[in-house]
């Protein structure tokens, strides 16, 4: 099933990811563009670099927007022989109402993530440095960090996909909303 489905799940990938580009690159011209004095003014480099960044946060909100509305569309082409246009409609369809309730979710699970990714990797690493400080192996002791905070890493991955899962289980089920 899973290699049946992964040239469209790649599609699908690629579509989003194309969105988002897109989105991206046209808020930061439109931003440059109505900057233009501004970006003249600070010169060179630097002011190319003020107004990218201006442009990247003002499409931050739309960019987690598009991607909590199609969150959904890896679990229905997991669940349906779906083309990659028709997993994106599909899944731009079940989150209809649910855009902004989703990306908040997005948002808090993400600064949650952060949080605890932050407060063991420091209690660990802070053990383990001051192990290897000990016993003087300092790069083993790195190694260690870097271990476990790709442990973190990939069972928050593994918590958010199956989230995802339940969400799509949820929207199937009751598509007017989310309970």
């Amino acid at each position: 099933l899973a290699s049946r489905r992964l040239l469209p799940a790649i599609g699908a990938q690629f579509m989003l990811l194309a969105m988002i580009c897109g989105l991206l690159v046209a808020t930061q011209l439109l931003v440059m563009l109505l900057g233009a004095s501004a970006l003249m003014s600070a010169g060179g480099t630097e002011g190319v670099m003020h107004m990218a960044a201006i442009g990247m946060a003002v499409a931050s909100p739309a960019i987690l927007y598009l991607l909590a509305r199609f969150s959904v569309a890896f679990p229905a082409l997991v669940t349906a022989p779906l083309t990659p246009l028709e997993a994106m409609r599909r899944a731009f369809g079940l989150t209809r109402g649910q855009g902004w309730r989703i990306a908040a979710l997005f948002v808090v699970a993400g600064l949650f993530y952060l949080f605890v990714q932050l407060a063991l990797g420091a209690a660990f690493g802070g053990i383990a440095m001051l192990i290897g400080k000990l016993l003087g192996l300092e790069m083993l002791a790195t190694l260690m960090i870097l271990l476990f905070t790709a442990r973190v890493g990939t069972i928050a991955t593994l918590i958010i996909t199956v989230a995802i899962s339940f969400l799509y289980s949820d929207l199937v089920r009751e598509p007017s909303g989310l309970r």
